[in-house]
């Protein structure tokens, strides 16, 4: 059983070789106040960002077409 141990000890991919757990780093994202999240401009917030709007827009817009394709059959 020592064998068995011994050679699937590191196929744990948890554990590092000398058999002590990783410990799982989150990195942590600071944001500056009244800066955008989206664009990281100044002055307004990601609820108010317009070219996150026009980014939205666009992508409906594509959306919206491809689906007018998929039903005419084209």
């Amino acid at each position: 059983m020592e064998a068995y141990n011994y050679t699937y000890a590191f196929h744990d991919f948890d554990e590092e070789p000398s058999g002590s757990i990783k410990q799982k780093t989150k990195l942590k994202i600071t944001y500056k106040k009244g800066h955008c999240r989206y664009c990281s401009e100044t002055r307004h917030t990601k609820r108010y960002c317009g070219k996150r709007v026009a980014d939205e827009e666009v992508a409906t817009a594509v959306a919206v077409t491809d689906i007018a394709t998929d039903v005419d059959g084209s």
